[in-house]
C-alpha cells in the first residue's frame, strides 16, 4: 500500500488536527492560497479605501469572489 493512501488533507484548524493526529495528514493547498490571498487583498483593500482615489473599486469585488471561493 501506498503512504498517500493514508494521507488525509485538511485545513489547519486545531479541531481537524486533533481528529487525524494519529495519521498522515497535509494541509490543503487550496485553502491555505485562499487565506493568504483574502489576508493579503483585504489589507490591500483598506489600503485603497483609505488613499480615495477616483480609480474604480474593483478589488472589494474581488475580496468577496475570492471569500465566496
Amino acid at each position: 500500500m501506498a503512504a498517500w493512501e493514508n494521507t488525509y488533507i485538511i485545513d489547519n484548524t486545531a479541531n481537524m488536527k486533533l481528529a487525524t493526529k494519529d495519521q498522515s495528514r497535509l494541509g490543503c493547498a487550496g485553502h491555505n492560497l485562499n487565506l493568504v490571498l483574502a489576508h493579503s487583498l483585504k489589507e490591500q483593500s483598506a489600503d485603497v479605501d483609505d488613499a480615495a482615489s477616483a480609480e474604480p473599486d474593483f478589488m472589494s469585488d474581488v475580496v468577496q469572489l475570492i471569500t465566496v471561493c
